[in-house]
This record gives structure tokens, sequence and C-alpha cells, in this order.
């Protein structure tokens, strides 16, 4: 008897320095495990910065414009010079993704919350084969610079038109539409997009799952 307690005595502290590395394994695997995930966190954040600036300029929405414009340069001595205009020309919204920065997103979680630029026309141009100028009257010895002009003045006129027929809330509203199918397959489920105005005060449109 006195035998084998004298052997228990012998395995008493090789138990305690046993039970002692699993608790300083289990220490070091929490403590890595708690710096994995801070680590996950802030990679995904990055990862959702660069994915959104790598698509640049982001184009929303295109408007094709038609309409007829009567043009008139006023002159002092001479009768004025006339043209008539057949317009057809273009006006693309966007919004520039590339001057987002990383206190623009805030993820947590299967959330997200994304503030962007406010939208802008970033294209308008002419088509000059589908345009014509009809009955220039006056036009003298001017009549190309006449027809030029009528031509800037037709591109001004598109620019006009295409704010005036709401471009930018339709920018906005397909902005949303395109950027939150690409920020669910990124894993997110909840999600807010906001615009910020030049002012620098949130101007919002959202998803319709907004973050709490």
């Amino acid at each position: 008897m006195n035998k084998r307690f004298f052997m228990n005595k012998k395995q008493i502290p090789l138990i305690l320095l046993i039970i002692l590395l699993g608790l300083i394994a289990l220490i070091v695997y929490l403590l890595k495990s708690e710096t994995k995930t801070e680590e996950r966190t802030i990679v995904s954040h990055a990862i959702v910065v660069q994915q959104i600036e790598e698509m640049g300029k982001l184009e929303v929405v295109k408007y094709n414009i038609q309409d007829m414009m009567e043009y008139e340069k006023v002159r002092k001595w001479l009768p004025n010079s006339t043209a008539t205009l057949k317009i057809v020309g273009e006006v693309i919204g966007c919004v520039d993704l590339t001057l987002i920065g990383e206190n623009d997103i805030v993820t947590k979680d299967d959330s997200v919350s994304l503030m962007l630029p406010m939208p802008e026309i970033c294209h308008y141009k002419i088509d000059h084969s589908r345009s014509r100028i009809y009955n220039v009257e006056y036009g003298l010895w001017e009549t190309a610079e006449v027809m030029e002009d009528a031509y800037k003045k037709a591109e001004e006129q598109i620019y006009q038109q295409a704010q005036s027929m709401g471009i930018e809330k339709e920018s906005r509203e397909n902005t949303i539409k395109v950027l939150t199918p690409i920020l669910r397959g990124m894993g997110f489920t909840k999600i807010y997009i906001g615009f910020k105005s030049s002012d620098s005060r949130s101007n919002s449109e959202q998803s319709g799952i907004k973050l709490n």
C-alpha cells in the first residue's frame, strides 16, 4: 500500500504540469483566434474598398435625346443669322467610385454602409451623323461659323434637357440597383447606400435595408 501511495504522489506534479500546459495551449489558441478574427474584418473592409474603386466611373444611366432647335445669331448692323436644327445626342450619368475613401465604407458582420459621391453628368455629345441643320439664313461669309456655334449651343441644350428630365435622381436610383447585388455577392445582407452632397451633408438614398 505504501508503495502504491508513493507512486501516486510522484504522478501528481506530472498531472499538474499537463494541466498547466493544456491551459497555456488554450490561451494561445484563443489569442490567435481573436487576432485572426480582427485581421479578417480588416481584410474584408479593404477588399470592399478595392473592388468598388476598381469599377472607376460607374455609368448608370444613358439618355438618348432628339429635339428640334431654333438658332439665332444676333448682329448689330446686318440681319440676324438663323437656323433650324434637328438634334440627336446622348447624355450619360455616372458616379466616380474612385473618390470613395475608407471612411466612406463601414462593415460589421453581414452589414455594410456605403457613402458615395453625388452622381454627375460625365459625358454628353451630339451625334453629328444623325443631326441636321436646316434653313440657314443670312449666314453670309460666316455660314461655317454659324453652323459650328449652333452645334455647340445644341450640346448645351441636351445637357440642360437631361438635367430637367431628372437624370441625377435616376442616376442615384440606378446606382443603388447596380451596387446592391454586387454587395450581396460579397456576403452582405444588410445594405445601406447613401450619397454625399457637395456641401458635405448627407443626401441619402437607400436600398431599403438600413443599418442599425
